[in-house]
């Protein structure tokens, strides 16, 4: 009998570690420090204003923010102890409050760490929310894979829960940034090529791209390593409120998160199922 994750609408933490602040994130004593904060400063200009950049425009820039060294980590656990080993992957680490960048994320990773209790199915589960996403092409992806992992032949399944991937669509408009009541279509779930069935059956209901091969964020240093069974969701790069302070909780909701939390566990039960096949 599939079960729901209804629990998930009074699961919704803020990430465990954001910050308007800038950070530079020691790795460990095994993994060489690259490059994150060098001598030429780097900005992020809005598209608007890339004019001023064409024209020889001469502009100030104020920065009113801190460079700081500090520790960040990773966050990871197990549950069961089968031969082959489950990952479910999500980023904790992000600017400001970023509730529709990270929420999702981190509400379905802890939704299905309790449904995994709960169903004792026959793998080694391995959950893993990693930090310092932002720095060093995903800091905290390169220290999992160089200290925690099973070997890629181990693995069965890789679920990356990724960026943005239930929330509200948004449209600029002459008057600004409107809020649209429907979730964002166009979101992605992208998996290797053969989980097409089980994506197809349990997306069949929700609005999403399908990206069947490709794979985006984090998941994309792991495919490097070799990892090539995986499943991963990924909102749209056009989400007008996306690394702002504007970006809080009001860009998502219980019920987004439900419906693809439900997909996510479906996707999941679908793909398991066939080892259970004669």
């Amino acid at each position: 009998m599939r079960t729901s994750l209804k629990s998930l609408s009074k699961v919704a933490p803020k990430p465990l570690f954001s910050s308007p602040t800038m950070w530079l994130v020691k790795s460990q004593p095994s993994i060489p420090r690259r490059a994150i904060a060098g001598a030429v400063p780097v900005v992020q200009l809005a598209p608007k204003d890339l004019h001023c950049l064409k024209d020889g425009s001469k502009a100030s820039l104020t920065i009113r923010g801190q460079l700081g060294e500090v520790t960040a980590r990773n966050i990871q656990g197990t549950i069961g102890s089968g031969d082959k080993a489950i990952i479910i992957s999500t980023p904790i680490s992000g600017w400001f409050t970023c509730g529709g960048e990270r929420r999702p994320g981190i509400a379905t990773f802890n939704a299905l760490a309790k449904w995994v209790v709960e169903q004792k199915l026959p793998y080694k589960f391995i959950f893993t929310g990693n930090s310092g996403h932002e720095l060093a092409q995903h800091q905290g992806t390169h220290i999992f894979l160089h200290e925690k992992t099973p070997n890629p032949e181990d693995v069965r399944l890789w679920f990356h829960l990724g960026a943005s991937f239930a929330m509200y669509s948004y449209a600029e408009t002459a008057n600004g940034v409107e809020k649209r009541p429907e979730a964002d279509p166009n979101r992605i779930v992208y998996y290797s090529g053969d989980f097409a069935q089980p994506i197809g059956e349990a997306f069949k209901n929700i609005k999403i791209n399908k990206a069947p091969g490709k794979a985006y964020g984090e998941l994309v240093v792991a495919q490097q390593k070799g990892y090539s069974r995986f499943i991963g969701l990924v909102g749209t790069a056009s989400f007008a409120l996306f690394h702002t302070p504007l970006d809080d909780a009001s860009t998502t909701s219980p019920k987004l998160l439900e419906e693809m939390a439900n997909a996510v566990k479906e996707a999941i039960e679908l793909e398991l199922a066939r080892d259970r096949q004669p």
